[in-house]
């Protein structure tokens, strides 16, 4: 090692809409766990579009980092690209040893989602795809307690199967009075929020299908989705219930 030279590498990034951050923090991934002594390979980011995105995803990548590459060597990970070893239908290295090891627990993809009611509340309850992660569970909160806010918070508890079975009854139970909580539709996304005069709008992918894979990561198309009200209490609506259109 010490008669190798030293090494700098280049990544150069314009738009991060043609080019997804994603993308650059793969790369920069890969360049940083290299089998190369760490203090002669450095990465260089360059950024022409000045995207505050690239900015903060490479920010976390940073910081993701600090755990993916002694991961990577101390278990002789192949391939090092989180795209493509975190997949599980990723094929080993033909050229060195590969012991399959299980996605790391932040290495979540979520496939869908449950949707739940209550009156001034909104709640969606995670489910993710991989078998790793059948028994973790987030819950995210919509309030519309507010008439003219909406307000998102993300519960920091990571529920087990059976804890969040036990959470959704005890919100069942204890709000019997005003409706209870019932059960929406399974979404594979949320597309976002819109106003509309008085009232909120949750706009969720209902229906979805496979059109192309780009280096390791799927594209997907939406064929349906679903525009769910979440009004005020004091608000009258006339969307009955929810409406299902086709992208």
């Amino acid at each position: 090692p010490n008669r190798l030279a030293p090494v700098d590498v280049f990544v150069s990034s314009v738009d991060p809409l043609k080019e997804p951050p994603i993308i650059t923090a793969n790369t920069v991934l890969s360049i940083l766990a290299a089998d190369y002594p760490v203090d002669k390979l450095c990465a260089y980011v360059s950024d022409d579009g000045a995207s505050m995105l690239l900015f903060d995803s490479l920010a976390e990548t940073a910081e993701f980092a600090r755990r993916r590459v002694p991961f990577c060597k101390k278990h002789n990970v192949e391939p090092r690209a989180p795209d493509s070893s975190l997949m599980p239908f990723s094929p080993p290295t033909p050229s060195r040893n590969f012991v399959y090891t299980k996605p790391e627990p932040y290495a979540i993809l979520i496939v869908y989602f449950s949707a739940y009611t209550l009156i001034s509340f909104f709640k969606k309850r995670e489910n993710p795809s991989n078998s790793i992660f059948l028994s973790c569970f987030r819950v995210l909160k919509i309030d519309r307690s507010e008439p003219s806010d909406l307000n998102l918070s993300e519960d920091p508890v990571v529920y087990s199967s059976q804890e969040i079975k036990n959470l959704l009854q005890r919100i069942a139970e204890g709000n019997r009075a005003t409706g209870g909580l019932n059960f929406v539709t399974k979404v594979y996304g949320i597309a976002g929020c819109i106003k509309f005069l008085e009232s909120y709008y949750l706009i969720l992918v209902t229906k979805r299908r496979q059109i192309g894979c780009v280096c390791g990561h799927a594209i997907y198309s939406i064929d349906e989705s679903q525009l769910v009200p979440i009004p005020h209490v004091s608000i009258q609506t006339d969307v009955s219930h929810s409406k299902t259109e086709l992208w």
